[in-house]
C-alpha cells in the first residue's frame, strides 16, 4: 500500500512497514475500511459496500471448504469426530486413509474408491444446502457476489441455486468424469450410474478406469481451474471483500488464493475450529498469510463459531434476516413438494433432460428454468410481499427517525433491535435448528 505521508513521531517514511501490514502512516491508517476488527465491524463495513452497489459495482468474493456443509450431514476430511478420515477408512484396510484419494493407488486397485463413492460421497436426496449456502445466494441476488471458489464436491452451491458460471469446483466435481490413463472425457452420468450398480467402469479408447473429475493426491488442479483463476485476476484486483468460511487453508494452492486481493480489502475468516481438527488452534499458516493476533493487523477478522451462527447473526445485523428466512423457507418448500426428484436430476440436469426429452424440474446446476422454478419464483415475490405489507421488512421507527436525521444505526444497537422483533429460530433445511 504505497503512501507518502511521514508519521508524525518517526524520523523516517513508514510506508515500507505499511506494506508489511505494519499500518503506522496516517494516509494508511486513514484508507482502512474496517472501523473495528469484529463482527461489528464487519457488518458496517458491509453496510457501506450496500450502500456502494447503487453507483458502483460490488466484489465480494468467497471461498469454502468443507465446514460449510457439515450441517447438511457432509462429513468433513480432518475433523476429530466426525471426519472421513477418522471414522470411515477401517473396513477399506488401505495403506493410510489418504490412500484412497491418491491417483497411483486408484490406479491398481479402484474398488475402495467406487465403494466410498456410492457409499459416502454420492449426495443423499436428504443432503440440503445449509444456511450458509443460501446465504451466499442472497449475496448473488443482491448483486454482491462476484466468485465463489469451493473446495467441496457435493454441488451444494449449485443446488442452492447459484449460478454456475460464478461457482469456481477448485477440487472438480462429480458431475462429469475421464479416464485416469488417456484422460478421455467421459459420460458423468453413466460413469457413476455404473459405480452406483457395482460396475467398475473402463474407458472405450484405452481401456482404462473411469474416474469422477475430483482431484485426487498427484494430481494437478484441473486445467479449467488454472484457466478461470487467470481470468479471474483482474476482478480479484478490485474484490471488495473476501469470506473465507469452513477450511482450515491447509491445501496448497487454494490456500494461496487469499493473497490475490488487494491489500486493503477486509479479509473475513470464519470456522468453528479454527485450523479444521477440533482443536482450539489457529489456522495453519505456513506462509504467514494472515494477520489476526499479530502487530498491525488491519483488515483480518476472525469470527470463530459455526458458519451457519455467524452469518444468520451477520444477516441480523444488516436487516437481512427476513429475507434469508424467506429463501430458506421457499426452499423447503420447494424441496418437499420435489421430495421424490432423483438425485441425479440436480447432478446431471443436461443427460437426465436429454433422457426424459425434456428439462430438469430442479434447473439449479446450469440448466433452463423450468415451470415451477418459475412458480417457486413467484411464490418467494408473494411471501416478500406478505411480509413486507405486514410489516416484517419495514424498518423500525427509530431506523427511520436516525435517517431522517442523517445519522446510522451501530450494528450493535441493530442486533438488539432485530432480536426483540424476530421471534422465530432459523433452520437448516436438512440438518438441526440453528438457533442465533
Amino acid at each position: 500500500m504505497g503512501c507518502a505521508t511521514s508519521h508524525p513521531l518517526l524520523p523516517f517514511n513508514p510506508c515500507c512497514l505499511c506494506s508489511l501490514g505494519l499500518n503506522l502512516c496516517c494516509s494508511c491508517v486513514n484508507s482502512h475500511n474496517l472501523k473495528s476488527l469484529d463482527l461489528d465491524g464487519v457488518t458496517q463495513f458491509m453496510e457501506k459496500l450496500e450502500q456502494k452497489k447503487e453507483r458502483k459495482d460490488v466484489r465480494i468474493v468467497v471461498m469454502v471448504g468443507a465446514g460449510i456443509s457439515v450441517s447438511a450431514g457432509v462429513p468433513d476430511f480432518r475433523s476429530m469426530t466426525t471426519g472421513i478420515y477418522q471414522n470411515k477408512m477401517d473396513k477399506y484396510s488401505l495403506p493410510t486413509p489418504q490412500h484412497m484419494f491418491d491417483i497411483d493407488y486408484f490406479i491398481s486397485d479402484q474398488g475402495p474408491f467406487y465403494d466410498f463413492v456410492k457409499t459416502e460421497l454420492y449426495p443423499k436426496s436428504s443432503t440440503l444446502p445449509t444456511v450458509f449456502h443460501h446465504f451466499m445466494n442472497l449475496l448473488q441476488e443482491k448483486k454482491m457476489l462476484s466468485r465463489i471458489y469451493t473446495q467441496n464436491i457435493d454441488m451444494l452451491e449449485r443446488l442452492a441455486g447459484i449460478p454456475q458460471e460464478i461457482i469456481c469446483e477448485v477440487h472438480g466435481t462429480l458431475s462429469t468424469s475421464s479416464c485416469a490413463n488417456c484422460k478421455k472425457q467421459c459420460d458423468g452420468f453413466t460413469t457413476m450410474r455404473r459405480i452406483r450398480k457395482g460396475e467398475k467402469p473402463t474407458c472405450e479408447k484405452c481401456g482404462g478406469p473411469q474416474k469422477p473429475d475430483i482431484v485426487f493426491f498427484g494430481e494437478k488442479m484441473p486445467r479449467k481451474v488454472q484457466e478461470q483463476m487467470k481470468l479471474d485476476m483482474p476482478d480479484l484486483k478490485k474484490c471488495d471483500l473476501l469470506i473465507v468460511a469452513g477450511t482450515s487453508l491447509a491445501v496448497q494452492p487454494f490456500a494461496s488464493f487469499i493473497d490475490a486481493v488487494p491489500r486493503s480489502t477486509p479479509r473475513i475468516f470464519i470456522n468453528r475450529d479454527s485450523d479444521g481438527s477440533g482443536r482450539n488452534g489457529e489456522y495453519d499458516d505456513p506462509g504467514g498469510q494472515h494477520l489476526w493476533g499479530k502487530c498491525g493487523n488491519y483488515r483480518d477478522v476472525l469470527l470463530r463459531g459455526d458458519c451457519d451462527k455467524v452469518v444468520t447473526n451477520i444477516c441480523r445485523d444488516l436487516g437481512w434476516l427476513a429475507e434469508l428466512q424467506s429463501k430458506i423457507k421457499t426452499f423447503a418448500d420447494l424441496h418437499k413438494k420435489k421430495g421424490s426428484t432423483n438425485v441425479e436430476e440436480k447432478l446431471f440436469p443436461t443427460q437426465m433432460g436429454e433422457r426424459r426429452g425434456s428439462k430438469t424440474a430442479w434447473g439449479a446446476i446450469g440448466s433452463t428454468s423450468s415451470k415451477e422454478r418459475l412458480d417457486a419464483r413467484r411464490s418467494n415475490a408473494s411471501e416478500k410481499v406478505r411480509r413486507k405489507s405486514s410489516g416484517k421488512l419495514k424498518k423500525s421507527e427509530s431506523e427511520r427517525s436516525m435517517n431522517r436525521n442523517g445519522g446510522s444505526i451501530s450494528p450493535s444497537h441493530r442486533r438488539k433491535l432485530s432480536k426483540s422483533n424476530s421471534n422465530s429460530s432459523l433452520t437448516s433445511v436438512g440438518s438441526a435448528a440453528v438457533h442465533p
